[in-house]
């Protein structure tokens, strides 16, 4: 009879301390899904550049290659194609993988993942 009641005994202290643990562990599991969400919702609304990249850039980049754009436009042009290659691409079934949303000065791509572009002058032939 002792020894029923002492693996009870022992029985319920495992499980206190069981269930306990699995609280723990949903309660920080919970904080940290908060502070993630917030953390992400405040990182896509503003892509940010890699500095490491900008010093990169400073060393390998010929800004007057881009023969139409003042060197000024080129570096925002350049910052918006590092933010946007940081954001990644999106995976969509059946398609796999897509340009993610984005929307700036120079490069803008809509929620299918083209970019937005301007129409074709057609001239008559």
């Amino acid at each position: 009879m002792k020894i029923k009641i002492k693996f009870i005994k022992i029985y319920k202290s495992i499980a206190l301390l069981s269930f306990n643990t699995i609280i723990l562990i949903l309660f920080l599991n919970l904080i940290l899904a908060c502070f993630f969400w917030f953390s992400d919702t405040l990182a896509k609304n503003k892509p940010e550049v890699d500095k490491r990249v900008l010093s990169h850039r400073e060393k390998y980049s010929d800004l007057n290659a881009y023969t139409t754009m003042k060197p000024a436009e080129v570096n925002i042009f350049l910052n918006e194609q590092d933010a946007m290659g940081s954001i990644g691409f999106q995976y969509k079934p059946w398609l796999q993988f897509q340009n993610p949303t984005f929307h700036g000065t120079y490069l803008t791509t809509n929620e299918q993942g083209f970019r937005k572009t301007k129409e074709p002058k057609l001239e008559n032939l």
